[in-house]
């Protein structure tokens, strides 16, 4: 009966713990954009786990899945409380690592300055970034030498804490007994 015991209870523990590993996984992508070496943007996108993978091949985030944009800095606009006014990026769930394929952007900020970057990783000709003050609408920087370097992370399942925690448990008991 004790060994029967302890069997199920491991089962359960088992069970509990994919449990929990399927719920935690989505992957972040967080990317910069740097204009002729200076930082103009970085922004973190959110993958839900569902997609990756899928074979669904590239998707974007006006498809309405569950692909967001969860936050963004301009390092420019530090301290105008900088507001998106559109943002679109297209990524090939099959090859997350690969990054954003495709990214518009177009922002402001309270002194009114405009950013606007737009970036196509199979078309780099035709990529540019600007910057231009919304008082005379003068341009104030243009550059069509734009990078964007990816940071691709995905959630570990929390399996391993999970297991080290019964593996601990175990050791326990064995030493009660």
């Amino acid at each position: 009966m004790k060994k029967l015991k302890a069997l199920f209870s491991a089962a359960v523990l088992a069970c509990c713990s994919m449990m929990f590993a399927v719920q935690s996984q989505a992957a972040i992508i967080s990317q910069s954009v740097y204009v002729g070496g200076l930082e103009i943007i970085s922004y973190d996108l959110e993958l839900d786990n569902s997609l990756i993978n899928s074979g669904m091949g590239a998707i974007s985030t006006y498809d309405g899945l569950a692909f967001n944009l969860v936050d963004f800095y301009i390092p420019l606009a530090d301290g105008w409380n900088p507001v998106m006014n559109d943002f679109e990026a297209v990524i090939d769930v099959d090859n997350i690592f690969a990054g954003v394929e495709f990214l518009y952007v177009d922002a402001e900020d309270d002194f009114p300055w405009y950013y606007s970057v737009f970036y196509d990783a199979f078309s780099t000709i035709n990529n540019y970034a600007t910057i231009f003050f919304a008082g005379d609408y003068q341009l104030e920087a243009f550059e069509d030498d734009v990078m964007v370097v990816n940071s691709v992370s995905l959630s570990e399942p929390s399996v391993l804490a999970l297991f080290a925690l019964a593996f601990g448990g175990m050791m326990v008991r064995r030493r009660r007994a």
